[in-house]
């Protein structure tokens, strides 16, 4: 029961950098604050999702299939994690100017790469915690 504690809690958590960071508060003070006009900053901050997504389609089975082998799930998880928050922390220096376009772009293209690939190894946990009622 623990475990599945555990892992709801994380759920809960790690959706906060997506609500806040990726979808709503911080992509629109990018397009609307940081990028030369609110046209650009959508297109600016798609593509730089859209490469991190490419990045951890790319990476991601190569983890995996090291993770698996070195029974290393967890240590993946915490470890992208903490750089992800580390990643996050610095945007609080992405001042409403265009010259934070290219220093704000790389910081959430490098965290959201990080929350991607420990969404790989949390979503590999939940057949460990779960039982055949529960799957599906």
């Amino acid at each position: 029961m623990k475990k599945v504690f555990n892992f709801a809690l994380y759920d809960f958590a790690n959706s906060a950098f997506t609500t806040i960071i990726i979808t709503f508060i911080f992509s629109t003070y990018f397009a609307k604050q940081i990028a030369p006009n609110p046209v650009l900053g959508q297109s600016y901050w798609g593509w730089a999702i859209g490469i991190t997504g490419i990045l951890v389609a790319l990476i991601g089975p190569l983890l995996g299939n090291f993770a698996d082998k070195k029974n290393c799930t967890g240590l993946f998880i915490k470890l992208f994690t903490i750089i992800c928050i580390i990643l996050t922390s610095f945007l609080w220096f992405s001042k409403p100017s265009e010259k934070y376009l290219l220093y704000t772009l790389i910081i959430v293209g490098l965290a959201n790469f990080f929350y991607e690939l420990s969404l790989i190894f949390y979503n590999s946990i939940l057949k460990r915690i779960s039982n055949s009622n529960n799957l599906g």
